[in-house]
Formats: C-alpha cells, sequence, structure tokens
C-alpha cells in the first residue's frame, strides 16, 4: 500500500499517470500494485485496465487496493481486445504530465519514479530509464543488466547506434513526457514494437538512461522465458519485417543524421535484425537461419576489406621529416615554390647523416651535396650512410690552419670556440670532453675545390658561434645560395635563448628574406627569387 511515511509530498508535483494492464495474473497484478502505491513520489493516478480477465480474482485484488488508495482507477473490458489494445488504453485514459507502463509481473524500487522524474525534468528529454535486475522467481535467480548508454547531450547518432548495439526492449517501461508518446494510440503494434518505440524517441525527443542505477525488475515467473509473439503464426516464432522497415523509415527520414551516418546505422539494423531472426528461428526456419548467418559472415568479411580500402584512400601519404623542428620540410617546400626539383647543398657542421639533419630529407630525395663535420667519430657515419655526397672531416673558417675543437660530452655542443666551450660548462652537465686539432677551409675555397667556384642552391649552418664569420665571407653580390638555414640563437639551459641579430641583419641587408622561423633556426630565401616564384607554391 502507499507508504505515507516515505511519501515526496509537494504541491507543484506534476502528475504522473501509471498505466498497468493486467490478464488473469491476480498475485502479480498485487505485487505491482504494491510497488506503485509505495513510490515515495506521491502525486501518481494509477490506471489499471483488465483485458476481460476469467479470474475474478483480479478483480478483487484492485477493489481491496482501492479501499486504500483513492488514486487508483479500474476498468475491466467487455472482451479480450489484446495486448495492444490494453496497453493504448492506459495510455488514452491518461491525463498525467508523465506517463509510464507498469506491467503486472514487475517490481519497481520506491524511489524509481521520483529518481526518473527528478533526471526527466532537470535534463529536459522525453524519457528516462534506468539499469534493471531481472528475476526469475521459479528459479530464485537475478540477472544485472546494464542498459546502453543514452544522453541526449550526445549526438543522435551515438545515442541510437549505442541502443541499437545492444536492444533492449524494457526501456519502454521508462517514464516519458506524455504528449511525446501519443503516436503509440495511432500505431499498429509489432513484434519488437518496445524496440522501435525506443529508436524513434531516441531520435525525435530523446531518450536518457541511468545506468548506474537499478531500480526495476523485470519478472519471469515460469523456469524459462516463453516467446512472446505479438501475433502467434505457424511455422515461425516472430515477425521481423515490421520492426526493420519502421526503424529504417525513423532513420531515413531524421532531419539529424547525414547520410554517411544513415548508411551505417542501415547496415547496423539490418545486422541486428538477421541476428533476431537467426537465434529465435533456428527450429522453425532452419535453411533460412542457414543463409541469414552465411550472409552475415560474408557481410563482416565485405566490412573489413570496405574498411581497409577506405583506410587507405584517407591516410596521406606522410611527410618525414629528419630536422630539429622541420626545417627540412620547410626547406624542400621552398625549393618546390622556386622550381628546383633537386636543390644542391652544404652542410656545416653537419653532425649526423639523418638525425637532426637539413639536408637528410633533401638527399633521400635524389639531391646531392657536401656535408662539412669536423668531430672525427661523427664523421665516419657520413662515410657508411652518405656515400653519393662529398664528406669533409674539416672546419669552416676565415683562414686556413689548424686550430683547436672542443668536442663536448654533448655532440651538438662541439665548437672551434674555446669562450663557447668554457660556457657551456659553466651552465652545468656539460663538459670538455676532448680537444684536437682539426683543419680549417676558408668557405670560398671549398666551393671552389669541389663545386668548380659555384655556390650551391642550399647553405646550412650551425657551427656554435662561427655562423657569422662564416656567413660575413660570402660575396653576396656575384656567388651566394638561394636558401640560407642557420641558427640564430645562443644556447642556454634556462631562461630565454638570446636571438643573434647580427647575422639576420646581415642576410637582410644582402637581400634575403626570413621565409620562416623555428626559433632556434631561421630560415632565408634570396628576396628576388621568393618574389618572382611560380604559382606552384602549395
Amino acid at each position: 500500500m502507499m507508504n505515507m511515511e516515505n511519501s515526496v509530498k509537494s504541491e507543484n508535483q506534476p502528475l504522473v499517470s501509471v498505466g498497468i494492464p493486467t490478464y488473469n495474473r491476480p498475485e502479480g497484478l498485487k505485487r505491482t500494485l504494491e510497488c506503485i502505491t509505495g513510490q515515495t513520489y506521491e502525486n501518481l493516478e494509477i490506471i489499471v485496465s483488465d483485458n476481460c480477465s476469467s479470474d475474478p480474482k483480479v478483480e478483487a485484488v484492485v477493489k481491496e487496493f482501492q479501499k486504500q488508495d483513492n488514486r487508483i482507477q479500474y476498468f475491466r473490458q467487455t472482451e479480450n481486445f489484446g495486448m495492444g489494445y490494453n496497453f493504448k488504453f492506459v495510455l488514452e485514459k491518461a491525463i498525467g504530465e508523465y506517463f509510464m507502463w507498469a506491467a503486472d509481473d514487475d517490481q519497481w524500487d520506491n524511489l524509481y519514479i521520483s529518481t526518473c522524474l527528478n533526471e526527466l525534468i532537470n535534463k529536459k528529454v522525453c524519457s528516462v530509464f534506468t539499469s534493471f535486475y531481472t528475476k526469475n522467481r521459479v528459479l530464485n535467480t537475478i540477472k544485472r543488466n546494464t542498459v546502453p548508454f543514452l544522453d541526449p547531450q550526445k549526438k543522435p547518432f551515438d545515442n541510437i547506434k549505442n541502443y541499437i548495439n545492444k536492444l533492449t526492449p524494457s526501456f519502454i517501461y521508462g517514464i516519458h513526457k506524455r504528449t511525446k508518446i501519443l503516436f503509440v494510440l495511432d500505431d499498429e503494434f509489432f513484434d519488437w514494437y518496445d524496440c522501435y518505440f525506443t529508436c524513434k524517441i531516441i531520435l525525435n525527443g530523446g531518450f536518457l538512461s541511468i545506468p548506474d542505477k537499478y531500480l526495476y525488475t523485470a519478472g519471469i515467473d515460469t523456469l524459462e522465458r516463453p516467446p512472446k509473439p505479438f501475433k502467434a503464426r505457424k511455422g515461425r516464432i516472430y515477425t521481423y519485417h515490421h520492426f526493420y522497415f519502421k526503424c529504417s523509415k525513423e532513420i531515413t527520414c531524421s532531419n539529424k543524421l547525414s547520410l554517411r551516418q544513415k548508411l551505417i546505422l542501415f547496415y547496423k539494423i539490418t545486422t541486428v535484425t538477421a541476428k533476431l531472426f537467426s537465434s529465435n528461428e533456428k527450429n522453425t526456419r532452419p535453411l533460412h537461419v542457414f543463409i541469414i548467418e552465411k550472409t552475415l559472415k560474408m557481410s563482416k568479411i565485405l566490412k573489413k576489406v570496405i574498411r581497409f580500402f577506405q583506410k587507405q584512400k584517407k591516410e596521406k601519404p606522410k611527410k618525414v621529416s629528419y630536422a630539429q623542428l622541420g626545417e627540412d620540410i620547410i626547406i624542400d617546400n621552398i625549393f618546390n615554390a622556386i622550381g628546383i626539383e633537386k636543390p644542391s647543398y652544404i652542410d656545416i657542421g653537419a653532425y649526423d647523416p639523418f638525425y637532426l639533419s637539413n639536408t637528410a630529407l633533401l638527399y633521400s630525395k635524389g639531391s646531392r651535396g657536401i656535408n662539412v663535420e669536423p668531430d672525427p667519430v661523427l664523421f665516419k657515419k657520413f662515410l657508411k650512410h652518405r656515400r653519393k655526397d662529398i664528406n669533409l672531416n674539416i672546419g669552416i673558417d676565415s683562414e686556413e690552419t689548424e686550430k683547436d675543437f672542443y668536442i663536448m660530452n654533448v655532440p651538438t655542443l662541439n665548437t672551434f670556440s674555446e669562450e663557447e666551450a668554457l660556457s657551456f660548462q659553466k651552465q652545468g652537465n656539460y663538459f670538455i670532453k676532448k680537444v684536437c686539432k682539426i683543419k680549417t677551409l676558408k668557405l670560398d675555397t671549398v666551393i671552389k675545390m669541389y663545386l668548380s667556384g659555384i655556390f650551391p642552391d642550399l647553405l646550412s649552418v650551425d657551427t656554435e658561434r662561427f655562423e657569422y664569420r662564416i656567413l660575413s665571407s660570402i660575396n653576396f653580390k656575384d656567388n651566394y645560395p638561394k636558401v640560407i638555414c642557420c641558427e640564430t640563437v645562443k644556447f642556454a639551459t634556462s631562461g630565454p635563448q638570446e636571438k643573434v641579430c647580427k647575422v639576420i641583419n646581415l642576410l637582410k641587408n644582402n637581400g634575403y628574406i626570413i621565409h620562416s622561423d623555428t626559433y632556434i633556426n631561421t630560415i632565408f630565401v634570396r628576396e628576388e627569387l621568393w618574389q618572382n616564384r611560380g604559382n606552384i607554391e602549395e
């Protein structure tokens, strides 16, 4: 009976109509009425429609409850018009702002209505349902059923996909905004109508599930759940085409789905319907089931093949970068823009054939040039991996002699500058590992010896403080590189790194513009070349 102590009372409570269709199940009806009248939410109208039960105990149960609860209305049909009629009847009689169906073999926690209604009102959705138990009263077993996650804040496509992947008929026993489900009165019922009902609301009104709360129990009063076809037919358990075509129509007519999403859902609803047929009709239509199962297997293979080719089509070739901050990709794009397919280069302070290299990408695409690396150990790698280049174990300076070369414990900091090497040591974690004598040549001498005096298209310079001396030795009027990539910051372990402005100004004053700056390196392009480039820039 109604629990008056725990009832939630409020003058502003919206009316909730609870429709209970029943037939020849007095014990179940009694249990249902106990659950509904015992809800903590009080403002209910309870409509019982007896589908002309032959058992007089059904009416007696209702009359007994009516003596203590005036919220209960009782209607006895003059003949059995079928389950569909009874479901529609209780909805048609309802006047509440919200409505729920309550079957006469199920049970509800006394917080069910208040919990669902609170979410329904606060989230402004059409329908709400919780996770639930399945209770077999004969075997005395209980199973937990977690419902698919539905949230109207998510995209309709995600919600309907989640539901189709895990069809749950019991969603129809949620709480609904009554005006949003009146379409049921004009529908013809069919097998799996409850699932179609939920799909329609997801796409048109919004269905919210509460997966973490189990406040409803679906009951079974036999050893196994018996099939419940809407209309029994010889040679089959259920019919499936009504469900399939009605759901397909909702998907087709929805303005909330893209064409691609509709096609995906068509595939899913087709697959799910086929699986329903296969699982239920094995004994009644084995040949049909065999054909469907083979078709499903082939469709899975076809789907994998389609996905494979779609993935291949979508994936664009990745641009591999060897440089520190993608400088090589930028350089490659510059040469493409100015129409040079295989630019030549000279890489001073080359360090490694590939790692942190500004020229490795060009080499991999067929370009050739000169690599200058003073460190004897690092140089050996070029002899092995860049054999088609000219590799020189020397230093570049403004004078041709032998100089002390400071090899640091971190090779990227190697330098001909004693001042720079000692500065690195003071910053901590760095120390001079070795000092060796290395031959130095002028840049102009190297160009004359190995390139017949013609400057290559690209000059890359990373020499730890010797950049300005090298660049200032170039005759920018007669013989110069088209593109220059140069380190333009002073190394520091903490705080901001200082830009070497004199290098930047030197190149700007000699006909170059800054194309890109990666903070550590600046990429310069000869101004007249860039301004006169063709229309092939990407």
